[in-house]
This record gives C-alpha cells, structure tokens and sequence, in this order.
C-alpha cells in the first residue's frame, strides 16, 4: 500500500470488506460494489498477493503492481 491517507468516507466500506473475512479478490471486489474485471485499472497493487486469482480478464492497464506475488492460475 502507499503511504497515501485513507479517505474518511472510505472506511465503512474497508470495515465491511474486513468483517466478511474473505481473501477472494473477486469477493471484496463484489463486496467493494467493484466490477473487476475493469474497475482495477490503475490500482494501486503494490504487495498483494495474487498468486491464486486468474486475472486474465481484467484490465490492469497502470496499476501498480510492484512487490505483488503473481503465479499461474489453474
């Protein structure tokens, strides 16, 4: 993550995603109200870990993916 401040408004919303307890990147996206197959563009990434989600339709055109761990998918 940057270094960057949460915006106040943001924080229900990070609240909610925490309380389900999922790690599914395509669930807090569903929960997020996020399409993710185009919402991800320009991200910001940094660090997470990907390794388990098949990303080959979403749009990931600038997003910061620095640190994040990628693998294949099955």
């Amino acid at each position: 993550m940057s270094n960057q401040e949460i915006r106040p408004e943001a924080q229900p919303l990070i609240d909610r995603c925490i309380e389900e307890k999922t790690k599914d990147f395509f669930e807090i996206g569903r929960i997020a109200g996020l399409n993710t197959t185009s919402d991800c563009a320009g991200a910001d990434l940094t660090g997470a870990n990907l390794s388990s989600v098949n990303l080959s339709r979403v749009n990931l055109s600038g997003t910061n993916l620095r640190c994040a761990m990628l693998g294949i998918s099955t």
